[in-house]
């Protein structure tokens, strides 16, 4: 009896054994299929391997399903075509450096904003795609998907009603709207800098490179949200690039960077964050457009120049806020995020936190940005 309690014992623990060893084996061949596929999805077959196709149809499998992996869609030309009632001229809302943008209408109700250029399929428009689409925060305008067909490139984004910021502090002619009042223009400061906190805080840290105020878009709540993340290394490799209708981003972009005393990093879109800061406070344009035959300072300049001129900080806020405590806080926050050194700039965290405590000041308690705003006439100028 003791030797068949053993033997049972033996046979036992040999089942387990085997069991053990079989899970074992599995859990290494799943671990191997999705490294496998891990590895498609972010090296691409080559044109000239000996299997692999350089026809873009023969990937299209492969590169929906890498794509809707990572939260966007592929969509058919038919599809945005549709959309866009054959992109036709009056769901053009806009023209920017990837192209011309329409508004959408999709088939399942979602109303979208689409940016599309002439050029040939590329993989590394999808890759850049794929990495865009993994981009998801309150204050970053989210990208849906995406088409290469016939000859073209298409972005589709969610759309907002209330369109760019800078819509809503200038006329046409550069002038003043006193549009929004100031906790509006401090719950927009916020949202934008907390979209930037966010990209920076990556790994690596993800600069936007062409921030600037029409690039901060405001929903139907004015809550504030950055766009056009991304597109600036689209756009380095190609040669469809189109001039914004702004045309402002060089009095936006770092001095330090442009004229290659320093390297592009966070502290490049701080500077362009402190310009975007002046815009909004001031009610005035990066550059004054009711002149183009006098050449004027930039913002930046004028800033400056009031600054050391004067105690006060009055003279630069816009009219329709002047007797506002903290405006003048956040002219100075401007500066100081526009500093000729970089290494004297703060960091976005630092400057969010620095709005946010204006903001919770100014509301008397923690709401979050755009929350209880009052929504304005609808802007029609979007992603330029």
């Amino acid at each position: 009896m003791p030797q068949n309690q053993d033997g049972g014992h033996k046979s036992h623990a040999g089942a387990i054994a085997g069991a053990v060893v079989g899970a074992v084996v599995l859990v290494a061949i799943s671990i191997g299929l999705v490294s496998l596929c891990l590895m498609r999805v972010r090296h691409w077959p080559s044109a000239t391997s000996d299997t692999a196709s350089s026809d873009p149809s023969a990937q299209e499998g492969a590169i929906a399903a890498a794509v809707e992996a990572q939260h966007a869609k592929q969509f058919a030309f038919q599809e945005l075509d549709h959309a866009t009632k054959g992109f036709n001229p009056s769901n053009l809302i806009g023209r920017g450096r990837f192209g011309l943008v329409y508004k959408g209408l999709l088939e399942d109700g979602t109303i979208v904003a689409i940016k599309t250029r002439a050029s040939a399929p590329t993989q590394e428009f999808v890759t850049e795609v794929v990495n865009l689409s993994q981009l998801r925060h309150k204050n970053v305008v989210s990208l849906l998907g995406f088409c290469q067909e016939h000859d073209h490139q298409m972005l589709v984004y969610d759309y907002l009603p209330n369109g760019s910021v800078s819509s809503h502090l200038c006329d046409p002619n550069g002038n003043p709207t006193g549009e929004l009042d100031f906790k509006q223009r401090v719950a927009i400061a916020l949202g934008a800098a907390r979209g930037l906190e966010y990209l920076h805080s990556g790994n690596p840290p993800r600069v936007h490179q062409d921030f600037k105020t029409s690039n901060v878009l405001l929903d139907e709540n004015l809550v504030a949200k950055v766009t056009d993340v991304g597109l600036s290394k689209l756009l380095v490799t190609s040669h469809n690039a189109m001039p914004s209708a702004n045309g402002s981003s060089s009095h936006f972009a770092d001095p330090a960077a442009v004229y290659n005393t320093y390297r592009v990093d966070p502290k490049s879109d701080v500077y362009s964050y402190g310009v975007f800061l002046l815009e909004l406070i001031s009610g005035r344009q990066a550059i004054n457009r009711s002149r183009p035959a006098q050449p004027s300072p930039g913002i930046v300049e004028w800033a400056r120049s009031l600054q050391e001129s004067s105690s006060s900080m009055e003279g630069m806020v816009d009219k329709s806020l002047v007797g506002t405590e903290e405006a003048g806080t956040l002219l100075l926050l401007g500066l100081h995020c526009t500093a000729q050194s970089p290494e004297k700039r703060p960091t976005m965290s630092q400057v969010s936190q620095q709005v946010e405590r204006i903001l919770d000041k100014e509301r008397g308690g923690i709401v979050a940005a755009g929350e209880g705003a009052t929504v304005v006439t609808l802007g029609s100028e979007l992603f330029k």
